[in-house]
């Protein structure tokens, strides 16, 4: 991401790397999201251009070099994630397809017609549909009609409503595209993030970095819009608590949160979520679960969002020195310094959050205490590694600078954390 990216780290970077420091800038999530979309676009176009058998692939891309961009965080999307996992596949028609549909949900003008390579599921705005065949788009002035050509056709439209994507009446009585509608949430500034449905993969108990793609298959018949709509109303409530504990919290959290995809936990005592960036901005969480552990995840899986949105534009791991494994104590496996460096980036800004509620009078003092202090030892065997480990670029070392600070200065005190 040349548009961004430098060696440095200015305070908007490490703003928005931790919730707690500075005064959240939002300029900076959208700048990067936007860098990020105009970089894929270009790798894109050259890609097809380079191949020479894809002319209409070529069209619809260029059609998108006629408008105005918005700078816009709403480009941080599971569509531009899946589009970027295509490219590396390898998967040029897949790759454009969930492009264009991450352009018109940034607020980018368009027309264009493609045939899809196979029958395949995808999504909109937070809504889940199928197609076949051949699509065709129509985006103009905030309204997206959108056609399924196979047979029979079936037509989507959606109007945009300030900063969501509404589905205009009727939309619901389509069988063909067999469409999930997302339950979106109901705190203020938050109705564009969406809920929809999501099964836990096989590959989550293996591996540390399982490719998932977007959009899920259809949910279980008992995940239905009632289920999401009560799913949205918990996330609503745990952004309410984030909000009365500090005011960065619900600024930090609206450019890069697209929505949750959430799937029902086998035992109510589990505590399921994860970050994939084929999911940009839908964090993957298990229900039920308890409002403060809620709240907590939303902390832990929106820092995994920054981060990783951040480590495309700036590195913050030099992968010329730091080419070993390392113990990580979080996943009680060995990993690359950057994943040691990303699990100390999301714990540590868990202990904040734990802190905080910890300051307020309320029924979750005896949980705040527990949960913190297995994030302390947590926190104290990753900082000894990341300490005594070379490999940290200028960015990634003035993170871990800055949140061992705001440790200490809490009090979370551990001798891997002070200054040698």
């Amino acid at each position: 991401m040349s548009d961004i990216c430098s060696s440095s780290a200015p305070d908007w970077m490490l703003s928005l790397l931790v919730p707690l420091h500075g005064s959240q800038p939002q300029a900076g999530a959208h700048a990067l999201a936007t860098a990020l979309a105009k970089t894929t676009w270009r790798r894109l176009q050259q890609a097809c251009q380079d191949d020479g058998q894809f002319a209409d692939l070529c069209v619809a891309l260029a059609g998108m070099e006629l408008q105005e961009w918005p700078t816009t965080a709403a480009w941080w999307c599971p569509e531009l994630g899946m589009a970027m996992a295509h490219f590396r596949r390898g998967r040029l028609r897949d790759s454009v397809l969930f492009f264009l549909l991450a352009a018109h949900g940034a607020g980018v003008s368009g027309e264009w017609e493609l045939p899809l390579a196979q029958a395949q599921r995808l999504s909109f705005a937070g809504n889940l549909f199928n197609a076949e065949g051949r699509v065709k788009a129509r985006c103009h002035q905030g309204r997206l009609q959108l056609w399924v050509l196979a047979a029979p056709a079936a037509a989507l439209c959606w109007q945009r409503a300030g900063a969501r994507w509404v589905l205009e009446s009727g939309q619901e009585a389509s069988p063909i595209c067999q469409l999930a509608s997302g339950a979106a949430l109901q705190r203020p500034g938050f109705e564009d993030k969406m809920v929809q449905s999501w099964t836990l993969p096989s590959s989550y108990q293996s591996g540390d970095d399982p490719e998932v793609n977007w959009p899920p298959s259809l949910p279980e018949p008992e995940l239905g819009h009632d289920w999401r709509t009560q799913v949205a109303m918990q996330a609503s409530d745990a952004l309410g608590l984030l909000g009365e504990l500090h005011p960065n919290y619900l600024p930090w959290c609206q450019p890069l949160l697209r929505g949750i995809a959430a799937c029902k936990v086998p035992n109510p005592q589990m505590l399921i979520s994860g970050s994939y960036r084929t999911h940009a901005g839908m964090l993957t969480v298990g229900f039920p679960v308890q409002l403060p552990l809620l709240a907590e995840t939303l902390v832990h899986e929106i820092s995994h969002q920054y981060y990783s949105l951040l480590s495309l534009a700036v590195p913050l791991i030099d992968k010329q020195v730091a080419t070993g494994l390392y113990y990580s104590s979080f996943k009680r496996k060995h990993r690359p310094l950057e994943k040691i460096l990303f699990a100390f980036h999301a714990t540590a800004n868990m202990a904040f959050y734990w802190h905080r509620v910890l300051q307020q009078s309320g029924p979750w003092q005896d949980l705040a205490d527990r949960e913190l202090g297995k994030l302390v030892g947590y926190i104290g065997s990753l900082a000894q590694t990341l300490r005594d480990a070379p490999g940290l670029s200028p960015t990634g070392q003035a993170c871990f600078a800055l949140q061992s600070t705001m440790l200490l200065e809490r009090g979370l005190s551990l001798t891997e954390l002070a200054p040698h």
